[in-house]
């Protein structure tokens, strides 16, 4: 089944390979955030600065619902990726059909809940009466379109689990042009206001997960010629990955959204340094969460065709490339975190300006923590232990929740900036406990337990 588009990760040299695995996943997460960036200034300039802000106010439950859906579906894809390492074609058919059916299942569950509760939810997180009729709307074609969403995630995810990670990059930069041209026509033309950017976003999602299925079945006639049969087997060892991994996603939301209302308390000061300086973080960040994906990948083909001392040579290989990564990003930190505050802060005040740039000397400083994260979490979701990575997630929402209690408790900026590496830290200390004793008790056993 393999063709020249895929690569098998479980033959070469592990630091090339997951390199190689890893670029267009790095150049798909800054095209993303282009885009972002594009998208959100459309909005503001041809709408109006409210319009933004109402747009803005729903990332928070966006994150809390889309991560549930989105993440469970990449974490279907783990069981497939193991079967493509152990070369068993019939499981490879099995789980791609029954990881469709529970993303869709799942798509169209949530979305339900969603709905239901979609105004409480706004109202839960404060939003202000002026943006709430505008978030509503906005966020409400968001969630009947987010089965869009959901599957191209995971067919992005199936082909990633090929060995295939440069497809879902170009289909990323197709939908993203396809984005940014919707929002002009809709918002300036068409004067839709919100709901055009949220029409214009599901429909570019839609056409690149048809371009991911387009390449799947394309490229492969087995997955369109058998295994079609509803396996609860397949479904509940998919489920047993993926469903965890979205929990996950959205429990480290909840941290977030703790830690912003911490934040809020100190003022706006606070506040603007805080999401400056995160701003930053997160694009400097986004390569070593490419990382990750791609080790989860690695993990999965080599962990299917048995092949643990690959798995130990990948988190090492991995390690590596996090680490020199970490040292380029806190160098360009220490040389450019000066401008790039300027520009994101424009008129800021001098104190809004230190304690941004306050904010990225400590936290680029422990980077690491977050990089060697990346590798261990994505190692253990690789090998199938769903539940296992989920509590890391549970250690970073504690990490960020104490913090935060910490920087109100104080009064301390410097425990704000710290929020984020101590959830690292914690977690970090989680995944490489569990990861050691899953790999010593797979070396002592030979199987999974």
């Amino acid at each position: 089944m393999h063709t020249k588009e895929e690569h098998i990760l479980t033959e070469g040299k592990p630091l090339p390979l997951i390199l190689r695995f890893s670029i267009p996943l790095v150049l798909g997460s800054l095209f993303q955030q282009l885009y972002n960036f594009a998208d959100t200034a459309i909005v503001g300039r041809f709408i109006s600065v409210d319009a933004l802000s109402a747009v803005g106010v729903t990332s928070s439950l966006n994150f809390l619902v889309f991560g549930l859906t989105m993440g469970s579906a990449i974490g279907f894809c783990i069981p497939l990726a193991q079967g493509v390492g152990a070369g068993d074609q019939e499981e490879v058919r099995r789980f791609f059909w029954n990881g469709l059916y529970l993303s869709i299942a799942l798509s169209v569950a949530v979305c339900a809940a969603a709905l239901a509760l979609l105004r409480p939810m706004l109202l839960g997180i404060h939003t202000p009466d002026e943006l709430l009729d505008m978030a509503e709307q906005y966020l409400r074609v968001i969630l009947l379109g987010q089965a869009a969403s959901v599957l191209y995630n995971y067919f992005a995810g199936v082909l990633r689990a090929f060995g295939d990670s440069k497809s879902p990059f170009y289909f990323l930069v197709i939908s993203c042009v396809i984005n940014v041209g919707l929002d002009l026509l809709l918002i300036r033309t068409f004067s839709m206001g919100v709901v055009g950017a949220a029409v214009a976003t599901v429909t570019s999602q839609a056409i690149s997960a048809l371009l991911c299925a387009w390449q799947l079945f394309g490229r492969s006639k087995a997955l369109s010629a058998a295994g079609r049969e509803v396996s609860f087997l397949h479904m509940k060892k998919a489920a047993a990955v993926g469903i965890p991994m979205g929990l996950e996603y959205s429990v480290t939301s909840i941290g977030s959204i703790v830690l912003q209302g911490a934040i809020n308390t100190l003022g706006s000061t606070a506040v603007a340094a805080q999401i400056c300086g995160e701003k930053i973080r997160t694009i400097a960040t986004l390569p070593m969460e490419s990382v990750g994906m791609a080790m989860a990948t690695y993990t999965g083909q080599n962990y299917g065709a048995k092949r643990m001392d690959r798995v130990r040579a990948g988190i090492r290989s991995g390690l590596i490339i996090q680490a020199s990564y970490c040292i380029v990003a806190w160098l360009a930190l220490f040389l450019l975190k000066g401008p790039l505050v300027a520009v994101l802060l424009g008129d800021g005040s001098p104190a809004e300006t230190q304690a941004s740039l306050q904010y990225l000397s400590v936290i680029s400083t422990l980077f690491l923590f977050h990089g060697s994260l990346m590798v261990f979490r994505n190692v253990i979701q690789g090998m199938g232990y769903g539940v296992r990575a989920m509590f890391s997630g549970l250690m970073e929402v504690a990490g960020r929740i104490g913090a935060g209690l910490a920087a109100v408790k104080f009064d301390s900026f410097l425990l704000i900036a710290l929020a984020n590496p101590l959830a690292w830290i914690f977690a970090l200390l989680y995944c490489m406990a569990a990861a050691w004793l899953l790999l010593r008790r797979q070396k002592q056993y030979g199987q999974k337990l």
